[in-house]
């Protein structure tokens, strides 16, 4: 299962198409024009979806993903409270500034 946000490009670019509760495409590099919605990060797998990986080396998640879309098995969970990143010095600012203001409650 794959969390996701429904972004529509807001945010960053969108990089999931969600449909019926099914995640139908996932790509960071060349998403679907479909794509409203982002990974929102927290993904549940279960074991056997890593069946086949390399074991001896690093590799994609998002090979992962791919695999368990094209057979219908990655669901969509979404999330309505939007993200933060602190990957960018303009996401770090942003995290920031909700950080102090939840901080204030």
């Amino acid at each position: 299962m794959m969390s996701v946000f429904k972004n529509c490009g807001q945010w960053d670019h969108s990089n999931v198409e969600l449909r019926n509760g099914q995640i139908r495409s996932y790509d960071k590099r060349q998403p679907s024009d479909k794509a409203q919605y982002i990974d929102y990060g927290i993904n549940l797998l279960r074991s056997i979806a890593l069946d086949n990986f390399p074991t001896d080396r690093p590799f994609d998640l998002a090979e992962v993903f791919q695999r368990l879309i094209a057979e219908e098995q990655m669901a969509g969970f979404e999330v309505f409270e939007r993200f933060y990143e602190i990957g960018s010095p303009a996401g770090l600012e942003d995290t920031r500034a909700y950080l102090s203001r939840s901080g204030e409650s």
